[in-house]
């Protein structure tokens, strides 16, 4: 089934929709890598997706029948100051991509995450980049099969305690 959304940028009344998408996304990353997630509050959920007037940053969400049924968090990440390996250019980075459980399967990730590319883009960036978790294959399959992302380098934790 394909979605129908409306893809705009999030307001103000938008963020507790986020937040319950965001929550119900953290509670799954719980039961998938419990030592390293956790569920935030409404309240902490909600301060996160709050509409910011920078031109780093934008918060989009794809509106459905008069509901917001999913969200796309996307950031630019500028080159480093002093020289590295990296090649220096202007990053669009995914900080958080969720969609509501109803929704999943509609193509609504897709069309969020094909708005976020095309924000960076008009921003100025050269590439997209998104992390997901280790054990969260249905994303990592949405990102490479679907959406045309490719793996780069690996992300590795040990606890020190």
């Amino acid at each position: 089934m394909k979605s129908n959304a409306i893809i705009r940028k999030a307001s103000e009344r938008d963020t507790r929709a986020i937040a319950r998408i965001y929550v119900t996304a953290a509670r799954e990353a719980v039961e998938r890598e419990p030592d390293h997630f956790r569920v935030p509050t409404m309240d902490e959920a909600s301060r996160l997706f709050r509409p910011q007037d920078s031109a780093d940053a934008a918060v989009l969400v794809a509106e459905v029948e008069g509901r917001v049924a999913g969200f796309v968090q996307v950031l630019l990440r500028r080159p480093p100051e002093h020289p590295s390996m990296l090649k220096p250019r202007l990053l669009g980075y995914v900080r958080e991509l969720g969609v509501s459980e109803d929704a999943r399967g509609t193509g609504l990730g897709s069309q969020l995450l094909e708005a976020a590319e095309a924000w960076a883009c008009l921003a100025g960036a050269q590439a997209m980049m998104v992390d997901t978790g280790a054990r969260s294959l249905q994303a990592q399959r949405f990102y490479r099969a679907r959406m045309g992302y490719r793996d780069i380098g690996v992300m590795l934790i040990k606890p020190l305690s």
